[in-house]
């Protein structure tokens, strides 16, 4: 990348033009990174997520908490993150079983329920300004709108699941957002990226791999090794007997 950023110095832009490129081309590598971890979890581990962007739209908020200049903040992101995932988790949970009874349109419902976030995030505003805490006042607006945007899939998980469903997935999908936002934080790892443009092929490999892997998960293996074992040992015993 280093060719790209000096052919781009001798066109005439200015260093801090090229930072922002650069910035640019993280945010965007990291992207399909993201996607490949997220991959990873629910097809090897067993993951439960809601859905395939909602972990990738909590990752990308919570680089934006923890963005301080150039920098990243990982305390800050997780703090302001597990407020707000919280706030939005709870309002969408209330919202929706108030009008979970209610005959309308999917799209008006949702709006209800989103119209009850963003009454629970400036009353959460207003009271973190009467306790002296202004920060989440600060946190970019845009980011604040897809913030609100995260009601679409808390309220599908309760309408098509139980509640314990929907909050177990989204805690799961915060755990694993927060994993993936640690990860592309990372100094070393935005560098390595940035230094070495055959992540792209690496990370092309590997979702092929995904896409055709058939085996069992890591969560099914843990839950039905009772099951797994208990056949392997019959099927030992079975052969040490006809041996005998």
């Amino acid at each position: 990348m280093d060719i790209i950023w000096n052919l781009l110095l001798q066109r005439g832009m200015s260093p801090v033009e090229i930072d922002l490129y650069k910035e640019v081309f993280i945010i965007l590598i990291m992207l399909p990174v993201v996607t490949t971890i997220v991959g990873i979890a629910r097809y090897v581990i067993g993951t439960r997520t809601l859905g395939m962007f909602t972990p990738v739209i909590i990752t990308f908020l919570l680089y934006e908490f923890g963005r301080i200049g150039t920098e990243q903040d990982i305390l800050r992101a997780l703090k302001y993150g597990i407020i707000f995932f919280l706030i939005v988790l709870i309002a969408s949970w209330l919202s929706y079983k108030i009008l979970k009874r209610v005959r309308m349109n999917y799209i008006p419902k949702l709006t209800l329920v989103t119209i009850g976030v963003i009454v629970a995030l400036f009353l959460s505003f207003i009271v973190s300004g009467i306790l002296g805490f202004t920060g989440p006042v600060f946190i970019n607006k845009f980011t604040l709108v897809i913030l609100a945007i995260l009601v679409e899939p808390f309220a599908s998980a309760f309408a098509r699941k139980s509640f314990s469903y929907g909050v177990s997935s989204a805690i799961d999908t915060f755990i694993l957002s927060a994993f993936c936002y640690i990860i592309i934080s990372l100094t070393k790892v935005q560098e390595f990226a940035e230094a070495n443009l055959l992540v792209i092929p690496v990370l092309i490999i590997v979702n092929i791999y995904l896409g055709r892997f058939t085996g069992l998960r890591l969560s099914e293996y843990l839950r039905f090794r009772n099951i797994l074992f208990s056949d392997n040992k019959a099927s030992d015993n079975d052969t040490n007997k006809q041996s005998n």
